[in-house]
């Protein structure tokens, strides 16, 4: 909801019942999970996560989905990340379901993944290709000179699998040019909120995944004993989780307050899209600290294969650099600052009443 002048207030949020049920839901998949070097697509947790509507959540129900907001849906995406959940939750819903709906097509039966190949027909590094049934692709047509979304399997495709640093599955994949100029039409605008729906669905995976790293901080400090007294009493180690904590709160506080934009202004409106910069820009340089510190206070534990430490600091790593490298947001963080002056900038990063 919004306050005087339309700011957003902090009564806006995700459905508390469903955050509850996500709650309960990861916390059962965090207990079973027994931590590996790569992960696969966890069939098991995606047909529990299917049959609950969750797949879908924020896609319409006119298109197939379960009628969720954003707000709901970057809610799961953070739960689902702090969980170490393989699972294609942000491709599937809000960026192949959505292109489809864009196209005037309900969402498919299995699971996509979406692509942004080049005139080429040649996407790289695209998550979770090889191990979904499709992949929706948006396309600009070179020859008209227009945006296509074309939904791709079978011999429309030609996959090249390689994990990224995490483990976790991504492929560059070849679609086939007459499969690409086949696809439907849609507006130009569609390709901005491509790259604006992926950065805050990865902003609130990786708030998620650091939140989750500064509990496993906090509960090793409070646990473990050296010389006599648990290592959260040396201050060298309370500078440690005293800065995790603080990055992971601003990480935490800018992604809120873009998916509230979102909410109420929608993706096209200016200062939404300054937030989400703000967000991207301000969560990807936390995660440099958030994974440098967190790994310093478990020391060597924290690297190996059967703690679930790297679970969340290696796919945050990965996730960083998706839909635009931070050098690419930190340029259009500052063009927007340099663009609304002194005087609408305090306006622009203050959007909480």
């Amino acid at each position: 909801m919004t306050g005087p002048e339309g700011r957003l207030t902090t009564e806006l949020g995700a459905d508390p019942d469903l955050v509850e049920i996500f709650t309960e839901l990861m916390d059962k998949h965090r207990s079973v999970t027994v931590p590996a070097a790569r992960s696969d697509l966890d069939r098991a947790l995606w047909e529990r996560l299917d049959k609950l509507g969750f797949t879908l959540l924020s896609t319409s129900e006119e298109h197939g989905g379960s009628g969720g907001t954003l707000l709901d849906s970057t809610a799961l995406l953070g739960l689902a990340a702090g969980a170490g959940a393989a699972v294609p939750l942000a491709e599937h819903d809000l960026l192949a379901a959505w292109l489809l709906a864009e196209a005037g097509s309900s969402a498919p039966a299995g699971i996509r993944t979406a692509a942004l190949p080049d005139a080429d027909g040649l996407a790289r590094s695209v998550p979770w290709a090889g191990r979904t049934d499709g992949v929706v692709a948006l396309w600009h047509d070179p020859a008209d000179r227009v945006w296509r979304v074309a939904d791709l399997t079978g011999e429309d495709l030609t996959v090249r699998a390689r994990d990224d640093l995490s483990g976790l599955p991504r492929a560059d994949v070849a679609c086939a040019p007459r499969a690409l100029r086949a696809g439907v039409e849609v507006a130009p605008e569609v390709a901005e909120r491509y790259t604006l729906r992926g950065s805050l669905a990865r902003c609130a995976q990786m708030t998620g995944a650091m939140e989750a790293a500064l509990d496993l901080v906090v509960a090793y400090a409070n646990e473990r004993v050296q010389f006599g007294r648990p290592v959260g009493r040396f201050q060298s180690v309370q500078q440690l989780v005293v800065g995790i904590a603080a990055e992971v709160s601003l990480a935490r506080a800018a992604t809120d307050a873009a998916a509230q934009a979102v909410s109420v202004h929608g993706w096209d409106d200016e200062h939404t899209r300054f937030l989400i910069a703000v967000a991207r820009s301000g969560v990807g340089h936390a995660s440099s600290l958030v994974v440098r510190s967190a790994h310093q206070v478990l020391g060597a534990i924290g690297t190996t294969a059967e703690h679930p430490l790297h679970l969340l600091t290696k796919p945050v790593l990965a996730w960083r650099a998706d839909f635009g490298s931070m050098h690419d947001w930190d340029v259009r963080l500052t063009g927007a600052a340099v663009r609304a002056g002194g005087a609408g900038l305090w306006e622009r990063v203050a959007p909480l009443s």
